[in-house]
């Protein structure tokens, strides 16, 4: 068997030499076959199959063997051969690894070798970059299979070609090139990392608040923790072949590195200690740096700010000059150059630089160094306290304290970031913010100030900057025993001991102690001057404070001039130290003030402004100065200077929160002066600004309450101006002035009443006030023009003639008002003649005879005059006519009054002209009023001439010219147009014109555009509806005339024309609801007779209105008052058309009468109509008349049991009205049924021929038809109701409803059924009805009627529930109520008893609702 195996495996080998892969597989097969473990079969099986194709095979074969004899290498060789040629290179990978491991065991380094460098170079091509890092691992030190590699010889670069593991060899002995390669590779790799998940991050919502930054260290911190690169770096310094550039290079970088690691660890409890081990690193590192003198930048950088002092000053010198050195070009070496210079440090310097470059060098400002440097150093803490102190030295306190800010700021970070505490370098900050904070506009800032002072004074009660500034801040709020405290406080030598000596003397002589303070200032002078070189200003400002000390001290006695002209030395002195300190000045000002030299004192005050604006007090009396000579633009700059250098308007002023809080503003004056400016130019915005902040801090100023007031009501804001002068009032009741504003605010928005009490109330104080009598005459004047716009006529009339009454005051206790006085008096004239009849014409009659018309009267030019008189006689009747002429004369009298301005000329001929239309208006056609109407073209033509650019000049010329020179109209109407596009009004009328003229397109664009520029204006709608109208449609006319007479102006003819309209509605369609689609038109109609109460056609038109809502004694009166006009009417012209409607009104009246049980009236009423009409007369009109008066006159007489008469009128109407089809059969209707009430046989058979009669006429009379059913029910002869109904039950239901609209015939067949007892027939009918007409609400209450008859009270109170009758008339609501009420009384007792209650309520006088109640009572 052994030979077997051993023969076949040389076959097999022998085969595989020839490349006879079919022979040498099937050798191994028989070999396996007999011994399925022989490895050297399985080996040959797999190479014999990977080259006759057979993959799987050759595979399964190749891992077989290894699986048998792991340690044997030609399995191993042939898998990857396999998985090479196949391209499967992750496989080829996990192969050449278990490969590299076998030759370690067989301590074989060059074929290990060999085979790792396979693996890199499979990886460069097909890897990633990862799989490539553990690769290129594989030859470092820390590599499992270094020990082996360690063994190979030095490469040789001769033999580099024919060494397969050539490369690997020389990373073996100098791996540097393969770690920078590894850096590279992780340094791209991390920061493409972090960018793609930091980008990824940002898109889920819940990293919408965090910043970029934030995302970036949150990402980070898990990369930075577990990377791989900070040992590679270490690795990378510490080699032996590493260049000392690389070195440093790679130095900087792994210091990076770790920073933006140590700045991504948060300060939490978990991490502090993660995050001090690594900022332990990170300092010594840049400790390292900055001893070797290393030029890494950011190294010094973090060793400069990690600093832990309070002032520059205790910085290391040497560390900066270090710095300096190494990096000259640096931006923080100019600061530390800039620093040194403003300390007046000397280095060592080159002797080799030049002498001139030195002085050079000193002579620029250490201010533009540091400027120069900052603009890079936006994170540096060094820079920015260098800064801040240098500001703080020069006065500049605004940018100390930006600079302060931003330091504190950049401190915070760099504490969060590092994770160190730095408290002196805060305190250092805290205390420059709050020195610049005490001395920026005192004591604008001082709350702020004293809360970082005391966080200083807390942690070092004897910092004498901390406690200088505490000082000061007590100084400013003049608590002057705690700044005097605080100044003692200090024990610094030098100048700060002095300041803080100079500032305990001034509050000592603040105090009282003025000889003890004095002295004590002599001894700072004397100090001052001897032993320290000071800067000039505080000299002078010690010496100033002397002056100022023995000036404010000065006794009452013979010393005090003694006094002041030490106290001038002293000032004198104080300039010569310095000429520019400003409270010299000032002191100078008032000393020579005092002397009355007034020249001198002017000066002072004007170089002390100019020298500092802070100068309150010169600046208060050079303002006041200017006002009084009115120059108010130096009264602006100087308010101006004064208000910002206390910190305003630059200093955000007047931004929302100024005034508010504990900032106090000490210039008020300067607010208020400004605010006086403003309110001259009538900038009321900015005045109402300025006059807030004084009131804000001082609520007591009522004149600036007054002026707010004023300032907010000019600039449109009334309410507040209202609250204003509200505070001012109430704070000085007796101010008149205060008064009038409140009320001149009210008029201004529309509260009238209010205001003209108000104007009475000034008018109390002051009798003949010409601003209160002009102002109270023109309230009275809007008052009554907003009552006359809203209906309320009567009202209107009293205002008017209330305006008239303070007019005519005004002219007889003020002068120079008169044209305005005439101007009110002629327009509430005109407004007062827009009534037919007066409302009260007594008070009408007392304002006219107040006139002085005799006088108004000469002024009415000879063109007028011949055409109108003016009757100054009392006995002269008073009517509109009259009231009309006097507004003539008034605008006449105006006109007369007018200047030569040619607007007020244009003005008042408009007026005059506008008067004369309206008079040409009530004046009934005649030759008079067509010359009034040529007069008043004239005059509109004369205002045009003035004045040719205002539009309602041109609107006027057009109405003037609209009918009979219509290119005239439209050109005015377009000329208006040009000047006011926007105007509605005008738009209406031109498309009135077009209307008038046929241009109905025109016309409907016109009305259109009206309607878009003002959708409530009254006229557009009316235009439109009569565009319909002319269109044909009706329906939509209605419409539009409906929406424009709900609008809040109404138009007199408008609301006539609606009513008519709508009444006419109800008449054609008798499906209509009467009461509900008449009452709109009623009331409408009520407002126009407001308005014409003596216009017949209006009063009978709403008399027949009120009969249809069943107002009957309403009607009546209406009718009445009609038929008194007309008749007065009829006797001034006896024209035939008043006495046909004369007679019409009392055949109407007639009937109302009938239905209001009036009978005698009514016979009276019917026998004047037929009085009237002519008995032979063949019109139709006439005749219906007579019918109409017969049919009423004989129902009275029925009614008045005068039953011959009452059959004579009605076969007399019976017999007029033979040729009239149309209403004949509803006159023998009548006549039937009144002959069958009267009763007896032959009048039954009379009624029934009758009836029989009409029916054969008319098969389809429903009245006649009904009539003859009801008569059969009567008599119980169901033939005679059969033959009634018959034919008209069989038509149709359309048919039916069309005949019998109301109805009857139902209502006869329920009643029938019922009378028959036959209650399921009853039903039956009902609930036809309902269904045929589901909404109709009697249909519905008759139905449920019946249910109740027929005991189903469940199903009656199922339909009423769903029943919304409370959208119908009372007595509907009422009848509903009650039925609901009987429904539920067997079910629900107590809600009957309430539905009975909410029954009585709606109609109290229905027996019905009451008997209900006592129904339901029992139960």
């Amino acid at each position: 068997m052994a030979a077997f195996l051993k023969s076949k495996l040389k076959s097999a080998r022998e085969a595989i030499s020839k490349k006879d892969w079919t022979a040498a597989q099937d050798a191994a097969k028989q070999v396996l076959s007999f011994e399925a473990s022989n490895y050297n079969a399985l080996v040959f099986l797999g190479l014999a199959s990977l080259e006759l194709g057979q993959h799987g095979d050759s595979e399964q074969a190749y891992q077989k063997a290894i699986a048998l004899a792991p340690e044997q290498n030609l399995a191993w060789q042939g898998l990857c051969k396999f998985y090479e040629r196949f391209e499967q290179w992750d496989k080829l990978k996990e192969t050449l690894d278990g490969l590299t491991r076998l030759y370690q065991k067989q301590e074989d380094a060059q074929k290990c070798a060999e085979t790792i460098q396979r693996r890199i170079q499979l990886e460069r091509q097909h890897g990633t970059k990862s799989s490539l890092l553990t690769a290129l691992s594989l030859v470092l030190p820390n590599s499992p299979f270094f020990p082996i590699l360690s063994s190979l010889p030095e490469p040789d670069p001769q033999q580099a070609h024919s060494n397969a593991a050539h490369d690997v060899t020389v990373a073996v002995h100098n791996s540097l090139p393969i770690i920078e390669e590894m850096v590279e590779i992780l340094e791209k790799q991390e920061s493409d990392q972090v960018t793609k998940e930091v980008e990824r991050r940002r898109m889920r919502l819940t990293s919408s608040g965090q910043s970029k930054e934030q995302l970036t260290n949150e990402v980070g911190r898990d990369i930075w923790a577990s990377s791989q690169l900070p040992g590679l770096y270490e690795e990378i310094i510490n080699h032996a072949n590493t260049s000392d550039e690389l070195r440093r290079l790679v130095e900087a970088k792994l210091l990076r590195y770790k920073y933006r690691y140590l700045q991504a660890i948060p300060s939490t409890p978990e991490s502090v200690q993660l995050k001090a081990d690594v900022r332990t690193e990170v300092d010594r590192m840049t400790k390292g740096v900055v001893l070797l003198g290393i030029p890494d930048e950011l190294a010094w950088h973090l060793v400069i700010d990690a600093y832990n002092v309070e002032i520059p000053g205790k910085y290391d010198v040497q560390t900066l000059i270090r710095f300096k050195n190494i990096f000259p070009t640096s931006p923080l070496a100019l600061v530390i150059q800039g620093y040194f210079r403003l300390i007046g440090f000397s280095e060592v310097t080159d002797e080799k630089k030049e002498n001139v470059e030195e002085t050079q060098e000193d002579e620029d400002d250490p201010l533009d160094s540091l400027l120069e440097g900052m603009s890079n150093l936006k994170t540096s803490i060094f820079a920015h306290r260098v800064l801040a102190d240098l500001y703080l030295d020069r006065e500049e306190y605004q940018d100390a304290i930006n600079t302060a800010e931003t330091g504190l700021n950049i401190v915070s970070q760099t504490e969060k970031d590092l994770g160190v505490v730095l408290p002196l370098v805060h305190q250092g900050f805290n205390l420059v913010l709050a020195t610049a904070l005490v001395h920026l506009y005192p004591p604008k800032h001082h709350t702020r100030a004293l809360r970082l002072v005391s966080e200083v004074l807390d942690s070092d009660p004897l910092n004498s900057k901390a406690l200088l500034g505490r000082a000061y801040i007590a100084q400013a709020a003049s608590q002057w025993d705690v700044a005097r405290n605080y100044f003692s406080r200090i024990q610094s030598v030098g100048e700060v001991a002095l300041e803080a000596r100079e500032g305990e003397a001034w509050a000592m002589i603040q105090l009282g102690e003025v000889q003890e303070g004095t002295d004590i200032l002599r001894e700072v002078i004397k100090a001052i001057d001897d032993d320290y070189l000071h800067l000039d200003i505080v000299r002078a400002r010690i010496r100033w404070k002397l002056g100022k000390a023995l000036w404010d001290s000065r006794p009452d006695d013979d010393s005090v001039v003694s006094i002041s002209n030490e106290a001038y030395t002293w000032f004198i002195s104080a300039l010569k130290c310095c000429a520019s300190f400003a409270p010299a000045f000032t002191s100078l000002g008032i000393y020579y003030s005092e002397m009355k030299e007034v020249a001198r004192a002017s000066k002072c005050f004007q170089k002390a402004f100019e020298l500092d604006p802070n100068e309150v007090e010169a600046a208060k009396r050079l303002a006041e100065n200017f006002i009084e000579e009115e120059t108010w633009d130096l009264v602006e700059v100087i308010a101006k200077r004064v208000i910002e250098g206390e910190g305003g308007l630059t200093g955000r002023a007047l931004g929302p929160d100024v005034g508010k809080g504990k900032q106090q503003v000490k210039t008020l004056w300067a607010w208020k002066a400004l605010g006086v400016v403003e309110w001259n130019r009538s900038n009321w915005s900015a005045a109402l600004q300025f006059f807030q902040v004084v009131v804000r801090h001082d609520p007591s100023d009522v004149d600036s309450w007054i002026q707010l007031g004023d300032a907010n009501a000019k600039a449109g804001r009334h309410e507040a101006a209202l609250k204003a002068l509200r505070h001012a009032h109430e704070q000085k009741p007796d101010d008149w002035q205060c008064v009038y504003l409140i009320g001149d605010v009210q008029r201004q928005i529309g509260l009238y009443e209010e205001a003209i009490q108000n104007y009475r109330d000034v008018l109390g104080v002051r009798a003949k006030d010409s601003g209160a009598l002009l102002a109270l005459s023109e309230t009275n004047f809007l008052l009554g023009q907003k009552e006359y716009s809203r209906g309320y006529f009567g009202r209107a009339e009293s205002s008017f003639c209330e305006a008239i009454h303070w007019a005519v005051q005004m002219i007889h206790d003020a002068t120079g008002f008169n044209r305005l006085a005439w101007k009110i008096i002629a327009d509430a004239l005109l407004n007062i003649s827009r009534a037919d009849v007066f409302a009260d014409p007594v008070a009408v009659e007392n304002a006219v005879r107040a006139i002085d018309s005799k006088t108004a009267a000469h002024a009415i030019p000879q063109a007028i005059s011949e055409l109108i008189s003016i009757s100054h006689g009392s006995s002269t009747s008073m009517d509109n006519i009259r009231v009309q002429r006097l507004a003539v004369a008034a605008y006449s009298y105006r006109l007369s009054l007018a200047p030569k301005d040619p607007h007020l000329r244009g003005a008042a001929s408009f007026d005059l002209a506008v008067s004369l239309h309206h008079l040409t208006l009530s004046l009934p056609p005649s030759p008079i009023s067509d010359k009034l109407l040529a007069q008043s073209k004239h005059y509109v033509k004369v205002a045009l001439g003035h004045d040719s650019g205002v539009a309602i000049f041109w609107d006027a010329l057009g109405k003037l010219n609209f009918c009979h020179n219509p290119r005239i109209a439209q050109h005015a109407f377009i000329s208006a147009l040009e000047i006011e596009p926007k105007n509605a009004s005008i738009w209406a009328n031109l498309g009135l014109l077009y209307l008038y003229h046929e241009e109905v397109q025109l016309a409907k664009e016109a009305f259109s555009r009206a309607q878009i520029l003002d959708p409530d204006y009254v006229m557009s709608w009316l235009g439109h509806s009569l565009v319909a109208d002319q269109s044909g449609n009706n329906l939509e006319a209605w419409a539009l005339l409906e929406h424009g007479t709900s609008l809040p102006t109404s138009i007199p003819q408008a609301d006539l024309d609606y009513a008519w309209r709508t009444f006419e509605r109800i008449v054609e369609n008798k499906n209509m609801a009467p009461t509900e689609a008449l009452l709109t038109p009623f009331f409408t109609l009520e407002r126009y007779l407001r308005q014409k109460p003596l216009d017949a056609t209006a009063l009978h038109l709403s008399a027949l209105i009120a009969e249809r809502i069943g107002k009957v004694e309403v009607a009546c009166e209406l009718l009445m008052r009609a038929i008194e006009i007309l008749e007065e009417k009829y006797e001034q012209s006896e024209d035939p058309e008043l006495e046909r409607r004369y007679a019409v009104a009392h055949v109407n009246l007639g009937r109302l009468r009938l239905c209001n049980h009036d009978y005698q009236q009514c016979q009276e009423a019917c026998e004047t109509a037929l009085s009237l009409i002519e008995p032979d007369s063949e019109e139709t009109n006439h005749r219906v008349l007579r019918i109409h008066a017969l049919l009423n006159s004989g129902l009275a007489h029925f009614f008045l049991q005068q039953y011959k008469s009452a059959i004579q009128q009605l076969e007399d109407a019976s017999q007029e009205s033979e040729t009239m089809d149309y209403i004949r059969t509803d006159v023998d209707v009548l006549l039937s049924r009144v002959l069958w009430v009267m009763g007896g046989e032959a009048n039954a058979r009379n009624a029934e021929t009758r009836l029989l009669k009409c029916i054969e006429s008319d098969p389809q009379c429903i009245p006649a038809i009904t009539s003859l059913a009801a008569i059969g029910m009567l008599n119980s002869d169901e033939g005679l109701v059969d033959a009634a109904l018959s034919e008209i039950i069989d038509l149709p239901l359309d048919v039916r409803r069309e005949l019998d609209p109301s109805h009857t015939v139902e209502d006869i067949l329920l009643r029938h059924s019922l009378r028959e007892g036959d209650v399921a027939g009853a039903l039956v009918v009902a609930q036809k009805e309902v269904l045929a007409n589901p909404t109709d609400i009697a249909a519905r209450k008759q139905l449920a009627t019946v249910l109740l008859e027929a005991g189903k009270f469940q199903a009656a109170q199922t339909l009423l529930s769903n029943f919304e009758a409370k959208k119908a008339d009372p007595e509907v609501v009422r009848q509903t109520l009650f039925l609901e009420g009987i429904a539920k009384s067997r079910s629900q007792p107590q809600e009957a008893k309430a539905k009975m209650l909410e029954a009585i309520k709606t109609a109290p006088w229905n027996r019905e609702a009451w008997l209900g109640l006592c129904y339901a009572q029992t139960l």
